[in-house]
């Protein structure tokens, strides 16, 4: 009987021991206030416009290099390091991603006049096109 209580202390013991970590270490519940919640929407949408515009003038001056067809891999840099530079919303990751990817498919086809690099990145260009209507506006 002993034996038992020893384990029964020893439990409870263990047990207060984590509650009282359990308390120590817990951070209280607080309230959200609405109102940041409604400065963070207008800031996010105001961020998610302001990258729309730049995009569409970045990818109108890609438009212009490619029509002409007289673009050199400096010219293709400068408008990859442009969109680099442009802080991304978290909607447009998606969008960002595969233009820095097709500029990047241009960069090597340019460097190695692999004309494979040249078509995939035509095709994602083809595909941004359908997929962001507003970039081509």
């Amino acid at each position: 009987m002993i034996k038992r209580e020893q384990i029964l202390i020893s439990l409870i013991f263990v047990f207060l021991l984590v509650a009282i970590y359990l308390v120590f270490t817990s951070k209280t519940i607080q309230k959200v206030d609405q109102s940041n919640l409604t400065t963070a929407n207008v800031d996010i949408a105001q961020l998610e416009e302001k990258y729309q515009t730049q995009v569409k003038k970045i990818f109108n001056n890609y438009e212009k290099l490619i029509v002409n067809n007289n673009y050199t891999l400096d010219q293709i840099v400068q408008i990859k390091n442009r969109l680099l530079n442009l802080q991304v919303p978290t909607k447009f990751k998606d969008l960002h991603i595969n233009l820095i990817l097709a500029l990047t498919r241009i960069e090597n086809w340019l460097m190695n006049k692999d004309e494979t690099e040249k078509v995939i990145a035509q095709q994602i260009i083809d595909q941004i096109k359908i997929d962001y209507s507003w970039i081509n506006n």
